[in-house]
């Protein structure tokens, strides 16, 4: 009977450690990718052209992906949690940029009180137009979709690259030096 109790304390003690984990690798990544996009922010404010600055923002999130990545297995020194952060630090990355473009296209709207162009090339009388808006909307939300499953599948990749980094830092951080 003490032995089945032994081996149940042991089994909820790995599963709380599992959970603290996991946090810990969430908390890394939501962070990162929150300084990521304020470093996006502040490099979008001095580019009068946005489009020139697309590659710097898409390397700034890779490396908040690898960063997250190396910071996580550094701190717990697994892998599979930097991987992990590196996913979260993916979707944190996409999710803030998607609220970025909209309150940038707001505020373009209250400015200017000028409409994309493709909203203004809409023709809201014809019926056409309107179906093909209605069929446009769900295919635009699957590409999106698409494209965040496929840039956490890639950030986790790149946080396990920086996991790998993190995880030997955590080996001489925890093995005793010779004297």
């Amino acid at each position: 009977m003490q032995l089945i109790l032994m081996k149940w304390n042991l089994f909820i003690e790995m599963i709380n450690r599992s959970k603290r984990q996991s946090e810990t690798a969430f908390r890394c990544g939501l962070w990162l990718a929150l300084v990521g996009t304020f470093f996006i922010v502040i490099l979008d404010a001095f580019d009068s052209y946005r489009h020139i600055m697309t590659f710097v923002d898409n390397d700034i999130y890779l490396v908040v992906c690898f960063i997250a990545g190396m910071l996580t297995a550094r701190k717990i020194g697994l892998l599979k949690h930097a991987s992990l952060a590196g996913r979260w630090a993916a979707f944190f990355s996409v999710l803030f940029g998607l609220v970025y473009e909209a309150i940038v296209h707001l505020f373009q709207f209250v400015a200017f009180h000028t409409l994309p162009k493709f909203i203004t090339d809409i023709d809201f009388r014809d019926a056409s137009s309107l179906l093909l808006l209605i069929f446009l909307v769900p295919i635009t939300c699957a590409v999106l979709a698409f494209g965040t499953v496929m840039t956490m599948l890639i950030c986790g990749i790149i946080g396990s690259l920086g996991g790998l980094l993190g995880k030997a830092m955590f080996r001489k951080a925890s093995s005793p030096g010779k004297y």
